[in-house]
């Protein structure tokens, strides 16, 4: 619709130009005050398009713009000689306009009126005879040289016009590849998403095995002598870890292929910042300085996307921390 406004102000603007030079250049007589009200009604309507086109839509408002085309330049042509007037030729703008922006039944409807219009110039029309002879002389005839001007015309706007939805299909057809690509990426970590969960399944046995074969280690180191106290520790951490990555792997298996989304609730922060604190490695979890608000706060978020951000955010600062330097988790009440 835009550029359709644009392209209708451009041949308004040529049209009264080219009632401007045949007035005072060729020295035509013409009705100058209904012509210049057939374009200024025209222009008006370029104001309305767009109002218009917010109850109806884009389609519709152009639709109707091109008949109003249709119905001014038929006034004009009557007014300026009818069928003689060589500048008829530009009802084929508003049929190709239509033709390649709306829909087959507007290129009818287009199409239909043209005629229409076209056939009612020749019994209502003002006559001017210097456009009824084709010939004058040896020379060329002002309508014969207004046929050609008419032509020029018509043949730069529907050039420009093609030209430019040329261009405009060309953008949709990068788009349409763009999308594709990402629609691809999409598809590639989907099918990694997918693989990710059977992964988490597969790695759930030996993980099981390895929890209690450390179980075992801790035994022995504990309580059969001589009694190893570095081994049972190790063997806790091992536990640990192996607690750690089957709850990353539950998540991987739940989120992976299909991630549901979160709904928020009542969660008590004191037992949020524990868990929080729970998900540090047990060898820094020293370090992590939790300071907990009153007790029996509550708020009303999505527990486990806030815990996830929060140990992030913990185990970032204690990367970015010097060794043994410790890391304040704080929750405090505002309001």
């Amino acid at each position: 619709l835009p550029w359709i406004v644009k392209l209708r102000y451009g041949m308004q603007a040529g049209l009264a130009a080219l009632a401007a030079g045949a007035q005072f250049g060729f020295g035509i007589e013409l009705p100058l005050g209904w012509l210049v009200g057939v374009v200024a009604a025209l222009a008006a309507t370029n104001l309305l398009a767009y109002p218009f086109a917010g109850r109806v839509g884009d389609r519709v408002a152009v639709g109707y713009l091109l008949v109003a085309d249709v119905v001014g330049l038929t006034l004009m042509l009557a007014l300026t000689g009818g069928p003689a007037n060589p500048l008829s030729l530009l009802y084929l703008v508003q049929i190709c306009l239509s033709a390649v922006v709306l829909s087959k039944a507007w290129t009818w409807i287009l199409g239909g009126l043209s005629t229409l219009c076209f056939g009612l110039l020749f019994p209502l029309h003002a006559p001017m005879p210097v456009l009824e002879a084709h010939h004058h002389g040896g020379g060329i005839s002002i309508h014969l040289g207004g046929m050609w001007i008419a032509f020029v015309a018509a043949t730069l706007l529907i050039t420009v016009f093609i030209g430019r939805v040329s261009e405009a299909l060309l953008w949709r057809d990068r788009e349409v590849l763009a999308r594709q690509s990402l629609l691809a990426r999409h598809e590639r970590l989907a099918s990694v998403a997918t693989l990710a969960a059977g992964a988490a399944h597969e790695l759930g046995t030996p993980l099981a095995t390895i929890a209690v074969a450390s179980r075992d280690i801790e035994y022995q180191a504990t309580n059969r002598p001589p009694a190893d106290p570095e081994l049972a520790e190790d063997a806790r951490l091992i536990r640990a870890e192996v607690e750690r990555c089957r709850g990353i792997l539950r998540q991987m298996s739940m989120w992976g292929a299909d991630p549901p989304g979160e709904s928020p609730g009542r969660v008590d922060v004191e037992e949020l910042l524990d868990r929080v604190r729970e998900e540090v490695p047990a060898a820094e979890r020293a370090r992590v300085r939790v300071v907990k608000p009153e007790a029996g706060v509550a708020a009303v978020l999505p527990a486990e996307a806030v815990r996830q951000a929060l140990a992030a955010l913990v185990k970032n600062g204690l990367d970015a921390s010097k060794a043994g330097q410790a890391v304040r988790l704080e929750a405090a009440r505002a309001g």
